[in-house]
């Protein structure tokens, strides 16, 4: 009630409105003429009120209190001990499949544990929404090299070239003309030649990949230009194109390269022909998998709050900090808010994404199967990746850098509370970019336009010595040193910040989840005016 007064929101109390109040007094008088009958009925109504109004501060506090109660209770609930073992069986989980849990391995066992812990607590509206991916992975070595006036140039794979990710494979060394291509469409290019192409030409990779595969060509090398920020380093871009129903990749060698190789086959290819020779060693097999769905039975549709953690590990590694610590938060915040009988003003949807690892892939499929219709619907993203780093720095999603202009309010309205939880504990942070990196990118989109927020803990990041002063740890060290490795265990938990991560992810979805007038209160520049006027005495 207090914010909707504040802000002059739809739900709130109609007399904080000054033209509404201004014209209740005028509707209201006492004529001294009338009598003591008048009089008494004058006093009569004004006990009436007073009562009145007593009845609905007491409420009110009441509310408060209650809500207040709610919340303390919530994040209170989340212990160490029973995040770590949740943490555990999803480690129990990767050694019996080859030390990991990704899509490939132990992904799937780690899904139906999250549905059965889940559907034992009480959640009914619980689905598995599956969808089609592909993977990726290397069988042998990867060569480019060009014969440039009777002279073999030799180029180094990761310095001055990469194979593009989802890349169909050679088949053994093959060799062609090199063609100097300025457009995107399928008439720009020549068949049987290999053609060199400017990496940030084209809108998107798939469809010039697409186009110089119906074309006949042979290979595709994409190279970095001169204005590039990135100019000295290759490319290594995914190529794929998904769907809500289909999952796409390009069966053509692709390549990239940085700037200086790139201008070395533009400068010479006027002197005369240039061989391109390459092999591709790299094999795409295609799964079906599925993210974990589980909605909250109360509260309301037209604001839902989507709290979602990736539940993948890289194929090198158990993933237990990556993600194993943000979705076991997630499910243990999850299974308390259902113990508690806690009956939210907003619906709650508990994602348990798939395929992070990828490139977003189970996010992505979400929000894309989603009819444009229900964006509207949803209120928030909260997202929580890396959590329980060892040598952490607490990192809150700085909702300020959001290049969508229709998120940012919102978000950092967002990012205001989780800056408020660790202020109250006296808990340093930072804000860290807010750049699309992990789960909430899908959301944040232009033409999705859903704010976001959420907390990590820092992945290959190095840690500063300012950083140190902060938070402790190890300076010149990276935040977590057994990031997407085989060591990335329930020993490479900190277990401190973990749980406080945790507790304040809990108290930041209890106060979204119990507010009343949730997009007003994201967004109160946008809601300012929506409210209605009282036409008290028929005359505005």
């Amino acid at each position: 009630m207090a914010e909707n007064a504040k802000f002059g929101l739809a739900g709130g109390e109609v007399e904080s409105d000054p033209l509404v109040a201004t014209r209740q007094s005028q509707s209201f008088s006492y004529d001294y003429k009338s009598g003591s009958k008048n009089r008494t009925l004058w006093i009569v109504a004004v006990v009436v009120l007073v009562a009145v109004a007593l009845v609905v501060v007491i409420g009110v506090a009441a509310g408060v209190t209650v809500a207040a109660n709610s919340q303390a209770q919530l994040e209170n609930s989340i212990k160490i001990e029973n995040l770590m073992a949740h943490l555990k069986d999803l480690e129990d989980i990767a050694v019996a499949n080859s030390n990991s849990r990704a899509v490939m391995y132990g992904y799937n066992e780690s899904a139906e544990q999250v549905f059965e812990k889940l559907q034992n607590a009480g959640y009914t509206n619980l689905t598995r929404q599956y969808f089609k991916m592909a993977t990726y992975e290397n069988h042998g070595d990867h060569t480019l090299s060009a014969e440039i006036l009777n002279y073999t140039f030799n180029f180094e794979l990761g310095t001055q070239f990469n194979v593009m990710r989802y890349s169909g494979a050679t088949g053994g060394v093959i060799s062609g003309t090199l063609n100097i291509v300025t457009g995107c469409n399928e008439s720009d290019f020549t068949d049987n030649t290999v053609a060199l192409i400017d990496y940030s030409k084209c809108p998107s990779l798939f469809d010039v990949a697409s186009a110089a595969k119906s074309a006949g060509v042979i290979a595709l090398l994409m190279t970095r230009t001169d204005d590039e920020t990135y100019r000295s380093s290759p490319p290594t871009a995914r190529v794929y194109e998904q769907t809500a129903d289909d999952f796409k990749v390009v069966d053509l060698p692709l390549l990239g390269t940085n700037y200086n190789v790139g201008d070395l086959l533009k400068d010479f290819n006027p002197q005369g022909d240039i061989t391109v020779s390459l092999s591709v060693n790299m094999m795409v097999d295609f799964y079906m998998t599925y993210n974990i769905l589980a909605y909250t039975d109360g509260g309301s549709e037209d604001s839902i709050i989507v709290v979602g953690s990736h539940l993948d590990s890289v194929p090198a590694g158990p993933g237990i900090n990556d993600n194993g610590s943000g979705s076991m938060a997630n499910l243990e915040i999850a299974l308390q808010l259902i113990r508690r009988g806690t009956n939210p003003e907003n619906k709650v949807l508990f994602a348990f994404w798939a395929a992070e690892e990828w490139g977003l892939m189970g996010s992505y499929h979400y929000v894309k199967s989603l009819p444009e219709s229900a964006y509207g619907e949803i209120a928030l993203n909260l997202n929580f990746d890396m959590i329980g780093s060892p040598n952490y720095i607490r990192q809150i999603y700085n909702g300020s850098d959001a290049e969508n202009p229709l998120v940012r309010e919102a978000s950092i309205t967002i990012q205001e509370l989780f800056v408020e939880r660790f202020k109250s504990l006296e808990l340093p942070y930072k804000l860290t970019p807010f750049t699309g990196r992990s789960d909430y990118g899908p959301f944040i989109e232009s033409g999705v336009d859903i704010p976001a927020g959420g907390l990590a803990t820092g992945a290959d990041e190095t840690k500063t010595r300012e950083d140190q002063l902060m938070f402790g740890g190890l300076a010149g060290a990276i935040l977590d040193p057994c990031y997407h490795q085989y060591c990335d265990t329930t020993d490479n938990i900190n277990q401190e910040v973990y749980e406080q991560m945790a507790q304040a992810a809990a108290s930041v979805l209890n106060t979204l989840m119990m507010k009343d007038n949730l997009k007003g209160f994201l967004n109160p520049s946008e809601y300012m005016y929506d409210y209605v006027l009282e036409d008290v005495d028929g005359d505005i």
